[in-house]
């Protein structure tokens, strides 16, 4: 096994030639301690349910009367969302969440990297696995969150049960990546779906962004008043950095699906920086 560690991607932590194996850990044990894990997540749920309360009660509602004061009304939307979203994650069980910056190239000295400090303007490419991440760019950055809008909004039908919608910027191929032995499975045709191209974005709040875990675009089912923005246009004037999930949806951590084709940006950047993050 050890000839296979070379194929561990370091950002990622995949490794595509070794089966996940679940932690080992006593049953006995686990069922003793049931009735009190049930009542530990009865608790954790209401404290982060008040959590939430205030969190709409203050930053949502409350601090809505310095929008006219840009600075004063962004420092305390971060202020507060830093102090309640650290709270929740510490409810949960996320004490601290490290973080570590990586890279392929041997013989690289990590000191010598720039700071990961993304500014105003500045964009976070990122995987999305849960709404773990999302607090944490909001405790850490209070970011511009967005989400994409493909070119057609039609009504979606799916396939089956097992594919994605017809419409969807997401691609997926039926069957599997082999020919041989007992999955040698006769299919009529095994193309992937089609792609919609993305027409652009609309900005969204925190809470949004955590609803639309587990969704495909489109995210709303009505047909929205805000004309789609490009990136461009959304970062012109953005007052913080701004977070784009390429993969359109969540995904279990096990790997990344692939990008839709959500960047129409001349390479290379100017005026602003690219910052890659990834969650394992």
């Amino acid at each position: 096994m050890e000839k296979f560690s070379n194929y561990r991607d370091a950002g990622t932590g995949i490794q595509p030639f070794l089966t996940p194996v679940p932690p080992a850990g006593s049953e006995i044990l686990g069922k003793v301690t049931l009735p009190l894990r049930y009542a530990l997540a009865l608790v954790r749920t209401a404290l982060v349910l008040v959590l939430l309360l205030a969190y709409l009660l203050v930053v949502r509602i409350a601090l809505l009367v310095l929008l006219p004061i840009p600075p004063l009304h962004d420092f305390l939307v971060h202020l507060f969302t830093k102090i309640l979203g650290r709270s929740v994650l510490f409810i949960v069980g996320f004490f601290w969440i490290p973080v570590e910056q990586t890279t392929k190239k041997r013989k690289t000295n990590m000191t010598a990297h720039a700071p990961w400090n993304p500014k105003a303007g500045d964009i976070i490419v990122s995987n999305w696995v849960s709404w773990i991440e999302l607090i944490w760019l909001a405790i850490r950055f209070n970011p511009i969150f967005v989400l994409p809008i493909p070119a057609s909004v039609e009504k979606i039908t799916a396939l089956d049960s097992a594919s994605p919608p017809a419409t969807s910027p997401i691609t997926y191929t039926p069957g599997r990546r082999t020919g041989t032995g007992s999955a040698n499975i006769q299919q009529k045709a095994r193309s992937p779906s089609t792609r919609v191209p993305i027409a652009g974005f609309e900005q969204v709040s925190l809470l949004s962004i955590i609803a639309s875990i587990g969704r495909v675009p489109p995210f709303s089912s009505g047909v929205s008043d805000r004309a789609p923005k490009s990136i461009e246009d959304i970062r012109r004037t953005a007052r913080r950095p701004i977070v784009v999930f390429p993969e359109c949806t969540t995904s279990n951590g096990r790997g990344l699906l692939r990008f839709a084709n959500v960047f129409n940006l001349t390479v290379p950047v100017k005026g602003y920086e690219v910052y890659l993050m990834c969650v394992r």
